[in-house]
């Protein structure tokens, strides 16, 4: 039918890896066809679905035309090519349901099968047309006009956004910064709930925090580095407390946290995340890297 398939079957889906592969695979798709027999297929534990469910679904989700065909009597089919599993017939047969809302048909042999995929994906084609694989050498003078106007274009946002992220942002001016001092309060558990206060510098505040957020910090490891790093000023204030565990004040955090963000030092990372980590992680941006080389970086020594 000069089409060129990816069978999904030669991937691994188990590995993380090979799931990006495959969605990138997907999306580059014009077509997604499934075969259903007697196998649900092995199991993602994040999400309990077979990763042929994921591959079927992540299809839908991204609008690629798809026809599924379904064995018509898995009873008919060798026990060795059917599921055993109570559990896993069921989510078998929950698929199926799930299949028969979209288009579908029903096979028993592979003759049927073939001339079945055959004729319903040429009426698919028809009905639904794709871009498919275009030769280079086909592409119009005006198309290849586009593409190079497009890279152009590219280019000139880079240059303009890398020339962005090497000055330094405006309208800071009037927040304090540098070495203009904040209160911040810490408390800690003995017998009762105490409370200090901390005078300490912005400078001091961002040379303590920035390296812990060249990466990326989740505010929890924030704190416990900024405790930390000031525990040698809670003693010397507060001698008697030396075997306590202080923590900083919530509204002390936050209050940090926002003025970095208004110092344009800090942003939300946007690295993906499992469904597990509820945790919010930030981390530099470009100014913030430079301010903390400002602050960091050790100088020669001048004489």
């Amino acid at each position: 039918m000069n089409c060129f398939p990816v069978g999904m079957e030669y991937f691994n889906a188990a590995d993380d890896s090979q799931w990006d592969v495959i969605t990138s695979l997907i999306d580059e798709c014009d077509y997604y066809v499934l075969l259903v027999a007697g196998r649900y297929g092995s199991i993602d534990e994040a999400t309990g679905i077979s990763y042929t469910q994921k591959e079927y679904e992540y299809a839908i989700k991204k609008g690629v035309p798809t026809i599924s065909f379904v064995h018509k009597d898995i009873n008919q089919l060798p026990k060795a090519k059917v599921e055993s599993e109570p559990d896993a017939l069921k989510k078998l047969e929950d698929f199926k349901k799930e299949i028969s809302k979209k288009l579908w048909q029903s096979w028993d042999n592979k003759d049927n099968l073939a001339s079945a995929v055959v004729l319903s994906l040429n009426k698919l084609i028809k009905t639904k047309p794709r871009t498919g694989w275009v030769r280079y050498v086909s592409l119009s003078a005006e198309a290849n006009k586009q593409i190079l106007e497009l890279k152009e274009e590219n280019e000139a946002l880079k240059a303009k956004l890398k020339q962005v992220e090497d000055e330094d942002p405006k309208g800071i001016e009037n927040f304090q910064q540098g070495d203009d001092k904040v209160t911040i309060g810490v408390s800690f558990f003995y017998i009762k709930k105490h409370y200090l206060k901390i005078d300490i510098t912005w400078n001091r505040i961002v040379s303590i925090l920035a390296p812990a957020l060249v990466d990326e910090s989740s505010e929890e490891k924030m704190k416990s580095v900024f405790v930390d790093s000031i525990r040698e000023d809670i003693l010397k204030k507060y001698k008697d407390y030396v075997h306590n565990h202080p923590r900083i004040e919530e509204e002390s955090f936050q209050q940090i946290k926002v003025q970095l963000i208004a110092l344009r030092i800090i942003e939300l990372s946007d690295r993906k995340r499992t469904v597990k980590d509820t945790e919010t992680y930030w981390h530099l941006t470009p100014y913030g890297f430079r301010v903390m080389m400002n602050l960091k970086a050790l100088k020669k020594s001048t004489i």
